[in-house]
């Protein structure tokens, strides 16, 4: 079972990575991903929304026990992996490229 501080720390890892890869400062997991949108594919939107569910689940102390551990251990190993992979540097290039085009 996760408690209160592994939650805490995935979910600052997390913000941390959106805010370096795509550029989004949110407070919440939850905002973080809705910013991100279209962004990301579709399976790692999937995932989100069990790191989102379960970041809500777990401010309450009796909810939270409905947590999946291993589905969320997936889900946040997922989106980690898929956030880190991205290259910031040709995202912008990419974008500015459309831009002017």
């Amino acid at each position: 079972m996760m408690d209160q501080f592994d939650m805490e720390r995935r979910r600052e890892k997390l913000l941390k990575l959106l805010r370096e890869k795509l550029g989004i400062k949110a407070q919440t997991l939850e905002r973080g991903f809705r910013r991100a949108g279209r962004r990301l594919p579709r399976s790692i939107r999937r995932e989100a929304a069990v790191l989102v569910r379960a970041e809500t689940l777990m401010a309450h102390p009796k909810l939270s026990r409905q947590i999946d551990g291993a589905a969320l251990d997936r889900a946040y190993d997922t989106v980690a992996k898929h956030l880190k992979a991205i290259d910031a540097a040709d995202a912008r290039l990419g974008r500015i490229l459309s831009v002017t085009g």
